[in-house]
């Protein structure tokens, strides 16, 4: 079962925890059945009690347990069987149909809203596939340019933890887990905002690079002083997820622009974007600086008539400049024209997002005097 909201929180009275003895309790219910030499109203009845009692262990509805099991107990004494059925048979197959009935008879698409959170809960019994599923729909999702997040919420089954951080890890999604912690509430609660508040750092922040990539002894201090966290998992979960093998603060700093000057997530499939750099606020760089093109849905470079997957410091003698010195780039999907075109950096017709790189940053850059200019959504006539 999965459950979705539009971004807010849970409170507790809304998560719907499924017990992992819910299966079991279930199976040891029916197999009174195959034990059974004659099955009559007694037994059918006994049978119901103990579906009642494992549903509402499992924390289902009252009003939902009735319903379930009045069903279950009309259609089981049901006297006209099809030709070559048993009533053993056709009980159990009437307690499946119902819980199917009830619970999820039919597939639902799942709807993610573009631009804000989505929460996505996986609730059901031990050894369902919810944490194979999880990481699944984790990499689907981030393969069509959304941003997700994994939360350990499993404090029941052993390995649970380590199997999703795994899961996670190896499709650069960032993930958040605590295995001493055994409220599943809080652990869901806290992992939400823990991931929602650093991807909104990280995102804002131009030296957030500086700072989530280096050495193990590095990122342990790092999460310590920078984000008051007692381990660096999540800094180097997101740091997978935005880029491999990144450099050492000292060595390159990557300012990357996720969403335009009003905070919407960019997309170029109808909108077009500028950056501007002015005449005395380029990059400061000892070595070298470039602005680089991704398709917010593959992280790949993006195909373009010209071949130009970047724009750079080796280009500023192509650049077209304004009249006061300043450099327009252009970010869309179409040409801006032959006079611009020097200035275009092509993107998807679709998600985006750009990797801002400065090799051997100047002091400036690296304490934060120097801040990357805002990417600008050009207003449509």
């Amino acid at each position: 079962m999965i459950w979705i909201t539009d971004g807010t929180p849970p409170e507790d009275g809304d998560m719907v925890l499924v017990l992992e003895g819910l299966g079991k309790s279930l199976n040891s219910a029916l197999k009174k059945l195959f034990g059974a030499s004659v099955i009559d109203e007694e037994l059918v009845k006994e049978l119901v009690k103990d579906i009642q009692r494992a549903l509402l262990m499992a924390d289902v509805d009252v009003n939902l347990v009735m319903k379930i099991t009045e069903r279950v107990q009309e259609q089981a004494l049901d006297e006209n069987l099809a030709r070559g059925v048993s009533r053993r048979e056709h009980i159990i197959r009437v307690v499946w149909d119902t819980l199917a009935f009830f619970l999820g008879e039919k597939p639902v698409p799942l709807t993610i809203n573009p631009g804000k959170p989505n929460l996505v809960m996986m609730v059901g019994i031990q050894g369902s596939g919810k944490t194979t599923t999880i990481g699944k729909l984790a990499r689907y999702y981030q393969k069509r340019g959304i941003k997700t997040g994994v939360i350990c919420a499993d404090n029941f089954r052993p390995g649970a933890y380590n199997q999703l951080k795994q899961l996670a890890e190896r499709s650069n999604v960032p993930f958040w887990g605590d295995e001493e912690e055994k409220d599943a509430v809080k652990l869901a609660k806290e992992g939400f905002k823990e991931l929602e508040a650093f991807i909104e750092r990280e995102a804002k922040d131009p030296l957030a690079s500086a700072k989530i990539f280096g050495t193990r002894e590095f990122l342990t201090k790092s999460a310590t002083k920078y984000y008051n966290a007692p381990n660096f998992f999540v800094m180097r979960s997101v740091a997978a997820h935005m880029g491999l093998y990144g450099n050492s603060g000292a060595e390159a700093i990557y300012p990357t622009f996720l969403v335009d000057g009003d905070g919407k997530p960019l997309n170029a499939s109808d909108n077009t974007y500028t950056l501007t750099f002015k005449k005395e606020e380029l990059p400061p760089v000892k070595a070298f600086w470039s602005l680089t093109m991704y398709d917010g849905a593959t992280q790949l470079l993006v195909r373009n008539p010209l071949n130009r997957y970047l724009l750079n410091s080796a280009m500023m003698d192509q650049f077209e400049k304004e009249t006061d010195g300043s450099i327009v780039l252009y970010i869309q999907k179409e040409s801006p024209g032959k006079d611009k075109q020097a200035n275009w950096l092509p993107a998807p017709a679709g998600p985006l997002y750009m990797v801002l790189r400065l090799y051997g940053p100047e002091p400036e850059a690296l304490e934060g005097k120097w801040l990357p200019p805002v990417l600008e959504k050009v207003k449509q006539q």
